[in-house]
């Protein structure tokens, strides 16, 4: 390129440059125009709102009353049940009794006495009594009788479904905590997530600015017939600014989906604009103790304590089985009235009032060795229970394992990142320089600018891959770092 081209393109580079600042700084007053109408969330806002709003937070809360519920159901068992019940029945025929043909025999003494007194010897016959049919009652009748039990010993039965239901509170409880983690974990991404999409929307669109305003210089060059700019120059440079055209589209596409996930999480509708109060990626180094997150996760992490008090649960179950093998005692009460028009036969008075008190016992001798079968099969149950219990922690150690080997990773790239970003931008002056004094051409001005805008949106990158990786591992040890959630830690329980 001629020292006359050059001067050119150093006169005019900058009058374009700042067009192209221009367009951005009218682009900013728009944004800066609509963002005055917006309402502006910290983090902790945003998961208030999803903490409050959040499907899966009210289904954990119903979990929690299922749970109750059926703890109540099983201390009914310790209460007397007390029952009521009637019934109005009408036969076609009134009931009765057939009192058979029969033959009544006088005592010898009667004889005797009634020989005296006539003064002669007398024999009394057998007397003959006929078929004689009795009423019982009459054809409408009404039952109502009043039932008491109360069970005394059940073999442990009781005992063991009363613990069982509440480990199943502990269990509904612990998942308030995962899904209550799980938010914050889901929420914290999505909304800065937001930012670095937003950051990353900015990098693209100033280095397509300054691509853009290195192209339309060439292509004025080109057109004035200079000769020193040729077709494929250009071409070269349109195709450029095309691709990274392309990029800050998909950019402009990530951030909107970014808005589009926090807005859900939070429950905010679909259409309602949103923005952040903050405006950086936050990123601090964490201590590197491998010991320290495997023995918090142990003691801490919510799913595995669900997992410990599943395995509790199927133990109980064997006990509850084997409460079979026993015998069952209660006591049992009744009173029964009946209402009957016919106050003979069987309806007397006092067969219409009728009281019963007794202790019960069931006790199965034999029913084909299914008790026995059952409590092997609890047994069984059992022991694969602990069996995965097992594997779920090892599998939870292995994932603590993985996720602290890439959040070290992670803090030894933002490390790298930064010296590239400066390393970036060190050469980016040197090069305007050189480019300045003829040294390099506008190609090594454009690589230049396309290496420091990569490394300034790897440096955007690395800060949010460290705190997606910290979140996941806080999420693990049941550790999320924001002050509402130490404030609600107890709020729930």
């Amino acid at each position: 390129m001629t020292p006359i081209v050059r001067r050119i393109l150093l006169l005019s580079l900058p009058m374009i440059l700042l067009s192209g600042q221009a367009r951005r700084i009218n682009a900013q007053t728009v944004e800066k125009e609509a963002a005055e109408r917006l309402s502006f969330y910290t983090l902790d806002q945003c998961v208030e709102m999803a903490l409050e709003r959040h499907v899966k937070r009210q289904i954990a809360r119903e979990s929690v009353r299922i749970a109750e519920a059926q703890k109540k159901q099983v201390l009914s068992s310790y209460w007397p049940q007390l029952s009521a019940s009637a019934l109005y029945s009408v036969t076609d025929e009134e009931p009765t009794f057939i009192f058979p043909e029969s033959t009544i025999k006088l005592p010898a003494a009667f004889s005797q006495i009634m020989s005296a007194l006539l003064g002669m010897e007398i024999d009394l016959p057998a007397m003959p009594v006929p078929e004689q049919r009795v009423k019982l009652m009459d054809t409408q009748n009404l039952a109502a009788s009043v039932k008491l039990t109360l069970p005394l010993y059940t073999g442990g039965i009781r005992s063991a479904l009363k613990e069982q239901a509440a480990l199943g509170i502990q269990i509904a409880r612990n998942d308030i905590l995962k899904t209550r983690n799980e938010i914050v974990r889901d929420v914290k991404k999505y909304y800065y997530a937001v930012i670095l999409t937003n950051h990353l929307l900015d990098i693209g669109q100033e280095a397509l600015d300054r691509l853009q305003a290195t192209l339309d210089l060439t292509e004025s060059l080109y057109k004035t017939g200079s000769g020193r700019v040729k077709k494929t120059d250009y071409l070269k440079n349109k195709l450029i600014v095309d691709n990274v055209r392309m990029l800050v589209s998909d950019l402009q596409k990530n951030s909107q989906m970014a808005q589009a996930a926090l807005k859900f999480s939070i429950g905010l509708p679909w259409n309602e604009p949103i923005g952040l109060a903050a405006d950086a990626i936050p990123y601090e180094a964490m201590d590197l103790d491998l010991d320290s997150y495997i023995h918090r996760m142990l003691s801490e992490n919510p799913e595995l304590q669900q997992a410990r008090l599943a395995t509790r649960i199927f133990d109980l179950k064997v006990k509850e089985i084997k409460g079979y093998r026993y015998p069952h005692v209660g006591l049992v009460g009744q009173y029964t009235r009946l209402f009957n028009r016919y106050n003979d036969g069987i309806m007397t008075p006092e067969n219409k009032q009728i009281w019963m008190a007794g202790v019960g016992i069931s006790y199965s001798f034999f029913n084909g060795f299914r008790f026995r079968n059952k409590i092997q099969e609890e047994i069984g149950q059992a022991r694969r229970m602990h069996h995965q219990y097992s594997l779920f922690q090892k599998g939870l150690t292995l994932m603590v394992q993985s996720h602290f080997h890439q959040l070290t990773a992670a803090q030894a790239g933002v490390d790298i990142a930064r010296d590239a970003y400066a390393t970036a931008s060190e050469n980016l002056d040197l090069v305007k320089r050189a480019y300045q004094i003829e040294l390099l051409t506008e190609k090594d001005l454009i690589e230049a600018q396309i290496f420091e805008a990569l490394m300034k949106a790897r440096l955007e990158k690395s800060f949010y891959d460290h705190l997606q990786i910290r979140t996941d591992l806080e999420t693990l040890l049941a550790d999320q770092m924001t002050d509402f959630i130490r404030r609600r830690t107890f709020e729930d329980h």
